[in-house]
């Protein structure tokens, strides 16, 4: 904003451009506020008159982000904000995950004696733990909304009863 300066404006959209080259086209592209639509226009007119192969047509059907919604500063200050509305973000909230990482306690992550033997620590030392996709419950729910995260955790809790 200082003395016209709106190289801000292009990091923006060179960053919508490679999420789009990863995770593919996004479809519809909101805006609210001069600056948000000025870049929603930049990010149109660049693809204008691009041509697109056949294998990233396919790609863009594929889609994994289906719309974004851009707003201002300069319309809305506060609410982006406010709250994490996923189980991930509200998981970093409550248990003090930073960078995917997290400290449980050694009686909790090894509960039977012979796994805490073999740990080599007392059960109340702290240990650090990285969470990652390959845990099959943790990859399933990380990016879900509270309002879905019952019927999934749930089904979770069944399957492994059943086993």
């Amino acid at each position: 904003m200082l003395d016209d300066d709106d190289t801000y404006q292009v990091y923006v959209q060179n960053s919508i451009a490679r999420l789009e080259t990863v995770y593919g086209k996004i479809k519809y592209k909101y805006a609210k506020g001069n600056i948000a639509s000025t870049i929603v226009e930049r990010l149109q007119n660049a693809t204008q008159g691009v041509k697109v192969p056949e294998a990233a047509v396919s790609q863009q059907n594929q889609a994994e982000i289906d719309a974004v919604v851009f707003l201002d500063r300069t319309v809305d200050l506060v609410s982006p904000f406010c709250v994490q509305q996923n189980y991930e973000g509200l998981m970093d909230e409550n248990f003090g995950i930073s960078t995917a990482n997290t400290k449980i306690l050694n009686g909790i992550l090894n509960p039977s004696k012979e796994a805490l033997e073999a740990s080599e620590l007392p059960a109340d030392a702290l240990v650090q733990l990285q969470l990652t996709n390959e845990d099959f419950i943790f990859k399933e729910v990380r990016n879900l909304r509270i309002n879905s995260l019952g019927a999934v955790t749930t089904r979770k809790l069944d399957e492994i009863n059943s086993l």
